[in-house]
């Protein structure tokens, strides 16, 4: 039951960060492009939400990123990883809910920290106080929870944020 309320969760962070045309637009570097298309479509190999026809353009938004290696390559950066969840079970004898928070963490390469906390604060605009669409579920609320200073990974490199907020939803028809 738990499992299936965070990956209800996570699905809905999913679509609402590749919904925002601020993420897009930084992500995909052309901050001022008003021309971003909202037509969305799933890659179940790579598991990322894409616009069709024109998938460069969309934001790098991951349920799970495999590590390997540093190559080199910074056009694979900046990306967003909707990480670790942690539940907290709220149910009663007559409806089954659960506080769930979800850890949001950004990668760049660019020279500093600017990019990663500007993604970050638009994560913040797409997500807190937002009404999200969880599958089978009774959105109740997402708030801003928290989030840990910018920090430089060991490879000198790369910068990483880590955001988190709280999302509170109750499952459809429990006890029915």
């Amino acid at each position: 039951m738990a499992e299936g309320m965070a990956n209800a969760v996570q699905i809905a962070v999913h679509i609402a960060l590749c919904s925002s045309y601020e993420l897009a637009a930084i992500l995909a570097k052309r901050v001022n492009s008003p021309d971003i298309p909202p037509f969305l479509e799933l890659d179940f190999v790579s598991r990322q939400y894409v616009v069709r026809g024109a998938a460069s353009l969309f934001p790098a938004v991951y349920d799970d990123v495999i590590q390997a290696g540093d190559s080199g390559n910074d056009s694979v950066f900046p990306y967003i990883v909707i990480g670790s969840d942690s539940i907290l079970d709220m149910s009663t004898d007559t409806s089954s809910g659960g506080d769930i928070n979800v850890t949001i963490d950004v990668w760049s390469r660019y020279d500093g920290k600017r990019e990663t906390k500007r993604i970050q604060a638009a994560i913040y605009r797409a997500l807190h106080r937002a009404s999200l669409k969880v599958p089978d579920h009774e959105f109740i609320g997402c708030d801003f929870d928290q989030e840990q200073p910018v920090t430089l990974d060991p490879d000198g490199h790369t910068y990483h944020g880590v955001s988190s907020f709280r999302v509170l939803i109750d499952e459809i028809g429990y006890g029915n």
